[in-house]
């Protein structure tokens, strides 16, 4: 039987209480809710996989929070090393799709429109952060701009600026009058 030390003790006891915080911290970092989640949990099992690592000469938050953060830069590291790396589709090539989809087959049409989706999302992805992660929670994710506030800790005024600036760069970028 393994004793259970206090350490241990405290960082279940960070989990219960400051499991928000760190949502909230990644999702104000540009990551989407879901994935906020996922790093969060990710950092909590980093903090006790190294325990034996901590010295306790600061708060075991602290050390969490240090392990959230580098997590956080990791992650956006390497997303913008898949920015890179992905394939520019022509708006022309996209244009020709969308004069196709009128004669597709049920499955056709799926593809067609996780394709389309891949592409909006590409296009959002070159929005800054903040004003594509709005975009994104509030047309392709379908949240309330209450909700949104609540998660990126943004004022509604300046969610709806990030949305209307948003849609305003998307159509410049896709071809349409500005």
């Amino acid at each position: 039987m393994v004793a259970i030390t206090e350490l241990e003790i405290e960082l279940e006891r960070l989990i219960l209480e400051k499991n928000q915080v760190l949502i909230r911290y990644f999702c104000k970092e540009g990551h989407t809710p879901e994935r906020a989640h996922e790093l969060t949990q990710d950092s909590f099992l980093a903090a006790h996989k190294a325990l034996p690592k901590f010295r306790g000469e600061a708060k075991l938050f602290t050390f969490v929070q240090q392990i959230a953060k580098n997590l956080s830069i990791n992650e956006i590291r390497a997303r913008n090393t898949q920015k890179r790396d992905a394939v520019e589709v022509s708006l022309n090539h996209a244009l020709e799709l969308a004069e196709t989809e009128k004669g597709l087959e049920p499955v056709e049409r799926q593809v067609f429109e996780k394709e389309q989706r891949a592409w909006l999302e590409g296009q959002i992805a070159k929005l800054p952060e903040k004003m594509g992660q709005c975009i994104t929670l509030f047309h392709l994710k379908d949240f309330k701009i209450s909700e949104i506030e609540i998660l990126m800790r943004l004022k509604a005024n300046t969610i709806k600026s990030h949305l209307t600036q948003g849609r305003e760069r998307l159509k410049a970028m896709i071809g349409g009058e500005k």
